[in-house]
């Protein structure tokens, strides 16, 4: 009886909502009304039965019905039509124009009829769509008919798509369906509005790609491709000194070197033997490039998805060590490149663009670089803009767009991140997409959304995480005006009935605390740490509302509805959070004292110093599970007045199957495929930025934080194999970390992370573990403590 009851309310609280004003229903994209005459609504469906016939212009019958690009009026109709049977039972038909019935008509497409009438798309922007009734019922014309179509199904008769599938529809059950004497238009502010993946775990790949059209999926804007720069690869043989040089002295086969001039010559060259000979066999996939990076209209430039580090002379002349390295230290080499490359092109082809994405280390505008109008750039938003409610990381992306947009004329494009990288939490950001929206509504033309899978094994991936910020995005791309709370307020009313109002206390929760909580420690590049999450976004006495709150929803809806398998699809990615905040509170986080010692240990790998029997060992645990190793190591760590040194003991019980393949001397980050040890360390004592060096059972060293090998030269280290063991010894002189000799008391944090390879054998060991798959989890770092003798 309280189930019957609380529905029926659900029910009264819906018909409310849909009776009010169709054409300033807030939780609705805002339109242009022209006018809202009085008179008779026009009746499509009446008791269930159609009153209404579809019309679409003659020339639509040469389209396929499941054609869904380039305006085709007959799918437009289709979509039309499916949705009104769906909601009223009623199947309207469909004909063309050429001789359109008596009676009440619904007109898809600017046919011969529509124009009749006067109403045609004259005027509209691109994607623009116009709705507007006649004598005898009403027209939907547009520049991209089927927006219009899915807005009228939307304001008219109460549909919502917020995610794929059934359960994220909703889909009004009616007998009638009547439109009143309207006449409005609409147009999307970007042009690109474009999102990959669209498809989920748990959801099929057609009930996601139908989801593309209801969300307004756009693409009009003629942008970059996901290229990769590998194009100069067939040239490797005959010019190796055009490819990148490593710190290892290697060259990169599929990145150039963008300072020497021969790449420019050659780039040059294979351009004009497509553009002047039809010669396109140096642009084929399968020689380097992951894609086709030139066409008839443009020539995309984007390299393989990795920074730059070219460390020839001739870069290392102009890299921007001023730079924030993450983002700009080679925005000077690749920009030049781009900048050259294009006065050529605009020379000789004229009509040819070039389309350049910034991103990684060349993401920064290089401002004294002189572009020509040819050059059109696709940023990319490193920081992912789920952590502009930072605000200095709302203050980067503002200068990379403001940068780009003054360097080259034109608005930028945008590539953006959900969030890099993903967490577990199903955090929800609509204002701070709103904001960014609203301030750079004239500084770039459309966003590729680089949609993220959710945490492994989560039934709907992001979809379960992020659905009503997903959709507030889209719609914020399409309007920045979109009003964000009143559609969230309608969505949890809809979506969780007789929970909307638990669902929504949840939401709201979520958003608050994600939007309004700044990070003390702000925001690193290379990821939130869950200390941030767990200790100031989402604390233990906030995990436990939200907890409550899903409990209490999932008590309320009826056993066996769609409010609870709605309710459960984003409640299991509240429970995957749960749980991890449950870890994290589990999972306590070691400190470590670091022993002042007279003299600087014999850096041999052996650990016999006095010192270090001074100095109590430390014991690593399993990375993914905090269990204690069949096989295990240990770290201890001294210091005294000129660096720091740290002592490693790693046992192993195959070390004539040890993997070693990285020689002393090769500075490179593939040391991590040996049996290694890696350090990451914060001298400042905050758990964000840090230094991370590697080092393997051979005494190879290597330090990728950095891009010149002369700044690790002074560090030391050195290895020692004994029987069913190899030790380690790695010293630090503090200059190579930029700073000054601690004090007692001083406080540093860090981790120290084993990768045991033995032939057949992979498992990972640290010292501190959040059972995060990546080493770098600063949350994970514990506590170095200065001391001038070892203490409990």
């Amino acid at each position: 009886m309280t189930n019957r009851l609380v529905i029926a309310l659900v029910v009264l609280s819906s018909i409310s909502i849909a009776q009010t004003n169709p054409l300033k229903n807030p939780a609705l994209n805002p339109v242009t009304v022209i006018s809202n005459r009085q008179g008779a609504p026009l009746q499509l469906v009446r008791d269930g039965k159609a009153v209404a016939t579809v019309v679409i212009p003659e020339q639509a019958m040469g389209r396929a019905p499941d054609d869904s690009s380039d305006n085709n009026p007959r799918y437009a109709a289709g979509e039309f039509v499916k949705n009104v049977k769906l909601a009223t039972g009623a199947d309207l038909p469909i004909v063309t124009d050429v001789n359109p019935p008596q009676g009440m008509l619904v007109l898809i497409g600017e046919g011969a009829l529509a124009k009749k009438l006067g109403i045609t798309v004259e005027g509209l922007p691109k994607e623009g769509f116009r709705v507007k009734a006649f004598t005898n019922g009403i027209a939907i014309v547009g520049n991209e008919v089927k927006f219009g179509v899915y807005d009228v199904l939307e304001r008219f008769l109460g549909f919502r798509w917020y995610y794929p599938g059934a359960d994220g529809t909703i889909t009004p059950e009616t007998t009638h369906f009547s439109i009143p004497q309207v006449h409005y238009t609409d147009a999307p502010v970007r042009h690109k509005r474009h999102m990959w993946p669209f498809e989920a775990k748990g959801l099929t790949d057609e009930e996601c790609r139908a989801l593309i059209g209801p969300y307004r999926v756009g693409t009009t804007e003629p942008g970059m491709t996901n290229s990769a720069f590998g194009f100069l690869a067939h040239y490797y043989e005959q010019y190796p000194e055009i490819f990148e040089l490593g710190m290892d002295g290697k060259r990169n086969k599929m990145i150039p070197c963008f300072s020497n001039p021969k790449t420019l010559e050659l780039t040059l060259k294979d351009l004009a033997g497509l553009y002047e000979k039809g010669d396109s066999s140096p642009f084929q996939t399968g020689i380097g490039n992951k894609h086709p990076w030139v066409d008839q209209h443009a020539i995309h430039i984007q390299p393989w998805d990795e920074e730059l580090k070219c460390n020839c002379e001739l870069c290392k002349k102009i890299v921007n060590s001023h730079q924030n390295p993450a983002w700009g230290s080679y925005s000077h080499v690749l920009g030049q490149f781009v900048a050259d490359l294009a006065i050529e092109v605009q020379k000789r082809w004229p009509d040819k663009v070039i389309y350049y994405m910034p991103y990684v280390n060349y993401t920064a505008p290089p401002m004294d670089i002189k572009f020509p109008g040819n050059v059109y750039v696709q940023v990319c938003m490193m920081y992912g803009v789920g952590t502009q409610k930072e605000p200095a990381v709302m203050a980067a992306h503002d200068e990379w767009i403001d940068g780009w947009y003054k360097l080259t004329g034109h608005p930028v494009q945008l590539w953006e991140y959900e969030l890099w990288p993903t967490l577990k939490m199903p955090f929800q950001y609509p204002h701070v997409i709103q904001r960014f929206q609203q301030k750079h509504r004239d500084g770039y033309v459309g966003s590729f959304i680089n949609g993220l899978d959710g945490p492994t094994g989560l039934p709907g991936d992001q979809w379960a995480q992020f659905a009503p910020t997903l959709y507030c995005w889209f719609r914020l791309l399409w309007n920045p005006d979109f009003n964000v709370d009143a559609a969230l307020s309608e969505y949890t009313k809809l979506m969780y009935g007789p929970a909307g109002r638990r669902m929504d206390m949840i939401l709201k929760q979520l958003t608050d605390r994600w939007e309004n909580v700044k990070w003390k420690e702000g925001y690193a590049y290379r990821g939130v740490a869950l200390h941030q999450i767990y200790e100031e976004t989402m604390p233990p006495s906030e995990i436990a509302k939200l907890k409550a709150n899903l409990v209490i929803a999932r008590n309320i809806v009826p056993h066996g509805s769609i409010y609870e398998r709605r309710v459960n699809f984003f409640g299991t990615a509240i429970d995957r959070f749960i749980d991890e905040a449950d870890t994290y509170k589990r999972s306590a986080i070691k400190s470590m004292n670091v022993v002042k010692v007279n003299s600087e240990p014999v850096i041999d790998g052996k650990l016999d110093d006095n010192c270090w029997s001074a100095v109590k060992p430390a014991d690593f645990v399993m990375a993914m599970d905090a269990s204690v190793p069949k096989v295990g190591a240990t770290v201890q760590a001294a210091w005294n007045d000129n660096g720091i040194c740290f002592g490693f003991k790693i046992a192993e019980t195959h070390m004539d199957k040890l993997i070693a393949n990285i020689p002393v001397g090769r500075n490179t980050s593939d040391i991590w495929m040996d049996d290694s040890m890696e350090l990451y360390i914060n001298t400042d004592g905050k758990r964000v930025s840090f230094r991370q060096f590697l080092a393997n059972s051979l005494g190879a060293l290597c330090d990728p934080t950095v891009t010149n090998p002369g700044e690790i030269s002074n560090a030391r280290t050195a290895a020692y194999r004994g029987d069913g063991f190899w030790s380690l010894e790695v010293y630090i002189p503090y200059n190579t970390l930029g700073m000054k000799t601690p004090t007692p008391d001083s406080i540093w944090t860090a981790n120290f992370c084993r990768n045991r390879r033995t032939e057949g054998v992979h498992e990972i060991q640290r010292w501190n573990t959040q059972l995060n798959v990546a080493h770098a989890d600063t949350s994970a770092f514990g506590p170095l403590k200065f001391v001038t003798k070892d203490m409990p």
